[in-house]
């Protein structure tokens, strides 16, 4: 019988040596905290002095420049005659900043030990089941190897999120801590105050507005593409056109030719709107067009899902075919499709980022702008987390729908 003891052993080596390389690469981040400028084995506590000297620029029109790319934030005007400056520029990490730091990092490297006490969990159980064999007591030695092997997955999974820490801390700690400095300094965030949550509203108006015309019109889309008869052929070519077109060319070509294309023609009653009101709506219809092709498609395996036995029945109970849609195929053919709609309105929220590339100063553009102003892509990084913070969970609570579903299914 095998008892596990092979494979225990080889879930502790992996274990510490997980453990070695996150203890490693948390010192290695630790370093990083101040030793990021080039040129400076070691930075002051919080900050330093540079005095730099702009120049002028031969080009005709003004341009902006960072003469000291290893220094996050020091842009300047190359346009301007020469002038010498003396700026403040944030150095490491101090103060409240680095005791959180050191909790944080005291906290991870405590979590990084469930993978080698599981280890040992392991080689204990499989020790177990082995000597329970000796004695000829095989059902408690294979219950004590099943434990073992169990023990082991937890190795594994503790392991790799461990081996997952220790790349994240080397990585970060990069050059010197110039990554961790050029990504994830939210000092520049946080100077630019409110800026970048009041940018985001935006990118909300964006999907609940092309939320409520996606809903309706790829529902028309679908609806059209399941009309029976061949009186009906020509108009379900067309939604077949649509939906192969819309899904076939990129979301930011469709909002480039949309966004730029419709202005520039002049097209009523987008003449009618100015700045951003008119690239909000011009947003809105490219996302439309885009978004619902693909919903139309949702609709369509909902209602192909349906018995064909529930549309015989209504139409002999005097339904036509309108109220059999209405009343018995789109209601239960819903019900289906919530949890793979919802996916992609998930996505929608994190395309409306896509508009800022035509001009609407959502979540994305005002992080560039702040990027452009810091010469840090920190703000990037904010955006980023922002856009998180809705869609995690919406993708959680796809992920209960799913798990009803299959419940309820099972049930049945």
């Amino acid at each position: 019988m095998k008892t596990n003891l092979r494979g225990a052993y080889i879930a502790l080596a992996f274990a510490v040596l997980a453990q070695v390389a996150l203890i490693g690469g948390l010192v290695e981040f630790n370093s990083s905290l101040r030793h990021h400028l080039p040129g400076h084995t070691t930075c002051p506590p919080a900050s330093m002095v540079v005095t730099i000297t702009t120049v002028a620029s031969v080009a005709t029109t003004p341009s902006t420049v960072n003469l000291n790319p290893g220094i996050p934030g020091l842009g300047i005007d190359t346009g301007q005659a020469p002038t010498t400056r003396t700026l403040k520029v944030d150095c490491g990490v101090a103060g409240a900043g680095l005791t959180f730091a050191h909790v944080v990092e005291i906290l991870i490297g405590l979590a990084g030990f469930l993978a080698p006490f599981y280890a040992l969990l392991a080689v204990l159980r499989a020790a177990k089941s082995r000597r329970l064999v000796t004695l000829g007591n095989s059902n408690d030695a294979r219950i004590a190897a099943e434990d073992s092997r169990d023990a082991v997955w937890y190795v594994i999974g503790f392991g790799l999120t461990v081996a997952v820490l220790a790349f994240l801390g080397f990585f970060l700690a990069g050059s010197g801590g110039a990554v961790r400095t050029s990504l994830f300094n939210w000092k520049y965030p946080l100077r630019s105050g409110s800026a970048l949550p009041r940018a985001f509203l935006w990118n909300i108006a964006l999907f609940a507005v092309t939320e409520v015309f996606v809903l309706a019109w790829a529902l028309v889309i679908a609806v059209v593409r399941q009309l029976p008869g061949k009186p009906t052929r020509p108009i379900r070519w067309l939604a077949i056109a649509y939906t192969d077109v819309f899904r076939g060319v990129p979301a930011i070509i469709v909002i480039y030719l949309v966004g730029f294309g419709l202005p520039l023609g002049k097209v009523w009653p987008f003449t009618a709107l100015h700045h951003d009101a008119q690239t909000f709506w011009l947003g809105v219809l490219a996302l439309t067009l885009v978004y619902s092709a693909y919903v139309a498609e949702v609709y369509r395996a909902g209602i192909e899902s349906i018995h064909w036995s529930q549309t015989a029945a209504a139409r002999s109970l005097g339904l036509s075919q309108w109220q059999t849609y209405r009343h018995v195929i789109v209601p239960q053919a819903i019900r289906r499709i919530i949890p793979p709609l919802l996916n992609d309105f998930v996505a929608l929220q994190k395309d409306t980022a896509l508009v800022g590339f035509v001009g609407l100063i959502e979540v994305l553009n005002q992080s560039n702008l702040l990027n452009s102003h810091f010469f840090n892509l920190t703000p990037i990084t904010a955006a980023a987390v922002i856009f998180l913070i809705p869609t995690i969970p919406l993708t959680r609570f796809v992920d209960y729908l799913i798990r009803r579903d299959q419940s309820r299914t099972l049930a049945g």
